[in-house]
């Protein structure tokens, strides 16, 4: 039966058997390989953990050590771990650039230091991997995340900032004026939100398909059956 627990960041070590990678023998190693395959996205990570605190609906999964009294197995959240226990002691590393690079943002946040983190704890790896594959086995027809498209993260980009992007407005005009063509809909789906923008952002491109913009909106001097047209074309074009 799993639960929650708090665990200090000095008990929690890193899984040997990984899945990332080849077995390693030590933490030491683990840690530098990590850090050697992961490069700049690791201290990317580690400085958004250190600016923004650690995910609380993404938490670390471990399993007790028996070889180590308190100590737990993180079979769950290795690059998360891995990048605060180098943070703590970037002398761990053999690369000396990277070091360096680890020694900096330390002197920077070193009054950020995160010692303690919450926890799911389970009794084994097999209790563990229902949840892992879930989160990195792809949709699993509806069991594991299922990703937002591009218009969907576009989507979400505009409620955030509370202003809708244009593309988001013709796009959502294509979905309601083909209604019922479940074929289009696939298309609409499909198309990458950030290339459609950019191809419209032409102003020949918007004359052929007669489109202008007014007070941040599209318009058009044609009949808006017309330029759907033009827009399904432009749709399944990019998705060839």
């Amino acid at each position: 039966m799993s639960r929650r627990l708090t665990i200090s960041l000095s008990n929690l070590y890193l899984d040997l058997q990984n899945p990332r990678y080849e077995e390693q023998t030590s933490q030491n190693e683990a840690l530098n390989t990590i850090a050697s395959e992961q490069k700049g996205k690791l201290l990317v990570l580690l400085k958004d953990i250190l600016e923004n605190g650690l995910n609380p609906s993404d938490i670390p999964i471990v399993m007790p050590d028996p070889t180590r009294g308190n100590g737990y197995v993180v079979l769950e959240g290795n690059r998360r771990i891995a990048a605060l226990k180098l943070f703590k002691k970037p002398r761990i590393l053999t690369n000396v650039a990277m070091r360096q690079r680890y020694s900096k943002l330390h002197d920077e946040y070193k009054s950020k230091n995160i010692k303690l983190l919450e926890c799911l704890i389970v009794n084994s790896r097999e209790e563990a991997n229902l949840w892992i594959e879930r989160k990195h086995e792809g949709e699993m027809s509806g069991a594991g995340t299922v990703r937002w498209n591009s218009v969907q993260a576009s989507r979400f980009r505009a409620n955030k900032s509370g202003k809708d992007t244009k593309v988001l407005q013709l796009i959502d005009f294509m979905r309601v004026a083909t209604e019922g063509d479940k074929a289009f809909a696939e298309e609409i789906a499909k198309v990458s939100a950030t290339n459609l923008e950019r191809f419209l952002s032409t102003p020949d491109v918007r004359a052929a398909l007669g489109l202008e913009i007014n007070n941040g909106e599209y318009s058009s001097r044609y009949a808006w059956s017309e330029v759907l047209k033009g827009l399904k074309a432009v749709v399944k074009r990019f998705n060839r």
